[in-house]
């Protein structure tokens, strides 16, 4: 383990218990419409009752994508990285990318079926 693994981990893992924190008031439901938290999809402003399905929708697959990306971190404290800094960037911002985006895409794919 060098300071490479240290820092994949530790990036992995804050990023990933961010988002979980983050996405408990949506799952909640305790979160009105407003204009900058949450995922804000021109079909969840149709109505309170859409921005609480949709935003608890999303939430939970953020949670769950999260989780991953909190194993993938731990893991990261393992993987031989040596000095290559790029393979440790990589480490980095393709599973937070990625990850963080796979539930935005869900729930606007979620919003447009609930809309129709």
């Amino acid at each position: 383990m060098n300071s490479l693994n240290l820092l994949a981990s530790v990036i992995d893992v804050v990023a990933g218990a961010s988002m979980i924190v983050l996405s408990l008031p949506l799952l909640r439901g305790t979160t009105q419409r407003n204009s900058f938290y949450g995922f804000r999809f021109g079909r969840a402003f149709t109505s309170a009752e859409q921005w609480r399905e949709i935003n608890r929708y999303g939430a939970r697959w953020t949670i769950l994508w999260s989780s991953l990306l909190i194993v993938i971190g731990i893991v990261a404290f393992f993987i031989p990285f040596g000095d290559n800094t790029t393979l440790a960037f990589l480490w980095i911002v393709i599973p937070v990318l990625f990850l963080s985006t796979i539930p935005i895409i869900q729930a606007a794919s979620y919003a447009r079926r609930i809309a129709r």
